[in-house]
């Protein structure tokens, strides 16, 4: 584990544990609320929240001042996009733009 300068960690007042698997990156700013669980290769971006008892699944790209409310499942190679707001489960695949969810093989040529 690698923790730069100006990085705070404290431990919550509330017994749930939080995990963040291997290879995963955690940007500046990023706030994670206890009972909350990043798997393995995910890329949370400045600025973003994520809400007690969310589940993120194995490479998943959470953009800059993305808001994922609580108790939200992600599946598996998602991308929630720059300023979005997760406020219901998404499925494997998916990406969010805006408050919108979409199946990633509609746009395989364009998405990569």
């Amino acid at each position: 584990v690698v923790i730069h300068a100006n990085c705070c960690i404290e431990k919550p007042w509330f017994q749930d544990t939080t995990i963040i698997g291997k290879r995963c990156h955690i940007d500046n700013l990023v706030t994670i609320r206890q009972g909350a669980v990043v798997n393995d290769c995910s890329l949370i971006t400045a600025n973003s929240e994520i809400g007690e008892y969310v589940t993120i699944g194995k490479n998943c790209w959470i953009g800059l001042r993305a808001t994922i409310h609580p108790g939200v499942n992600i599946g598996d190679s998602c991308y929630v996009t720059l300023g979005s707001r997760v406020t219901k489960n998404i499925g494997p695949g998916m990406v969010v733009k805006d408050n919108w969810a979409i199946k990633r093989e509609r746009f395989k040529g364009i998405i990569t």
